[in-house]
Order: C-alpha cells, then structure tokens, then sequence
C-alpha cells in the first residue's frame, strides 16, 4: 500500500483465486483506486468481459490472441494515460 503500481495485469483464472475478486479489491480501496487494470485471460464469454469492465477493468487482452506488440502497445496506453489527458 506504501508503493502502489502504476498498472497491474492480472490474470482472471488464478489457481484458487479470481482475478475478478482482485481488480474489485482495488477498485474499493482508495490508495488502489487509480491503479489501471489489465485483465488478462483466456475466458472469451461475453459475460466475463462485462464483468470486468464493470467492475472497472482498463483493457482486457485475451490469451489465445496473445501478441506481444499488442500487450505492449496496451501497456503503453495505460502508462500515458493521466486524468488530465482524458
């Protein structure tokens, strides 16, 4: 909590753990708050996107479309972006 992220990826399907529960987790805390949020996963369903960008998801990337580029190119995004540019 002393050294908060600039972004977080995290992966939904954690062994024993959601990533889901994750990014709410640090969406109601006020030191996480403004983390951005990568949601990185493999479950393609329509439902699970929703969910995350609800909850308060930046970007979401799926794995079975994993490219490099992209991930970078979307990690770029979230490190430029600042409440004054948007």
């Amino acid at each position: 909590m002393e050294h908060p992220p600039d972004v977080a990826v995290v992966d939904i399907q954690i062994l024993g753990w959601n990533g889901l529960t994750t990014l709410k987790a640090f969406r109601i805390q006020p030191v996480l708050s403004g983390v951005r949020m990568m949601m990185l996963t493999s479950d393609a369903s329509k439902d699970t996107m929703l969910q995350a960008i609800r909850l308060g998801a930046d970007d979401y990337l799926l794995k079975s479309r994993f490219c490099k580029e992209e991930f970078y190119r979307k990690l770029e995004k979230l490190l430029s972006w600042s409440p004054a540019n948007h």
